[in-house]
């Protein structure tokens, strides 16, 4: 599992599905689309999108760290790829998708928020990379834009 944070908060991605971690780069902005969408980078001659999922869970952007980083995502399927923008990526854990407790809570604009793991006053919740990827998938157009 990838760690990192967004804001004070831990999270993790499975790193089957990491493509490849890469510094914030020039992002080219979409207009008209929505703030979280903050645009798409170059990646070896392909276009990908790039969210901030900072915006999308806590409503505000990622600070810009040292180790603020953009996690390339491939879709389980390998149908497709996008990038997260995350503050502190900075470390590899052994942990399981076993290890992470359903908290019976679910939340319908964040269904991708998966089981979470207690470590000690800590806690650390999984992002479920294909559900992520189907809530990126729908039309935007109902969305709050930026212009």
């Amino acid at each position: 599992m990838l760690g990192f944070s967004l804001g004070l908060s831990k999270y993790v991605v499975n790193t089957e599905h990491v493509f490849e971690i890469i510094p914030k780069v020039k992002i080219q902005k979409i207009p008209h689309t929505p703030e979280y969408l903050l645009g798409t980078i170059n990646f070896g001659g392909k276009p990908i999108n790039v969210i901030d999922l900072r915006i999308v869970i806590e409503g505000s952007p990622c600070r810009d760290f040292l180790d603020t980083r953009i996690i390339l995502i491939s879709h389980p399927s390998g149908t497709g790829m996008m990038g997260i923008l995350a503050e502190k990526v900075v470390e590899v854990s052994e942990f399981s998708e076993k290890d992470f407790v359903d908290t019976g809570v679910k939340v319908k604009d964040l269904p991708f928020l998966g089981g979470v793991l207690e470590e000690g006053e800590s806690s650390t919740q999984e992002i479920i990379i294909e559900t992520l990827f189907d809530l990126m998938n729908q039309p935007i157009a109902d969305k709050p834009c930026k212009t």
